[in-house]
């Protein structure tokens, strides 16, 4: 899973080091595959002890490449956006937001 910001489905802390103001991803690589591996991802995320799993690293990146399965969807937010192969990179430039001054 890439990663800009530290929450994944709400509350639950996928990358502690990932920050929105921060120029990289965080890049968390599950070693292990399986229904069972999974379910054990999600427990221990549930309970804010993903990072100490031994199968789990946190990688920080400023360019990801997703290669194969050529066609397999990715997840933006929960909605599939894209489809491999796909390159995600950080922004070169920070983007300018208009908005209408805050209210009080």
């Amino acid at each position: 899973m890439v990663a800009k910001s530290h929450f994944y489905g709400g509350r639950f802390i996928l990358a502690p080091a990932a920050r929105l103001d921060e120029p990289s991803f965080e890049v968390v690589v599950f070693g292990k595959t399986g229904r069972g591996a999974a379910l054990r991802y999600m427990a221990a995320m549930g309970m804010g002890v993903l990072g100490r799993c031994r199968s789990v690293r946190v990688i920080t990146a400023q360019s990801v490449s997703l290669l194969e399965p050529v066609g397999a969807p990715i997840q933006l937010d929960g909605d599939v956006e894209l489809r491999l192969p796909a390159r995600l990179m950080i922004a070169a430039r920070p983007l300018s937001v208009i908005a209408p001054p805050a209210t009080v």
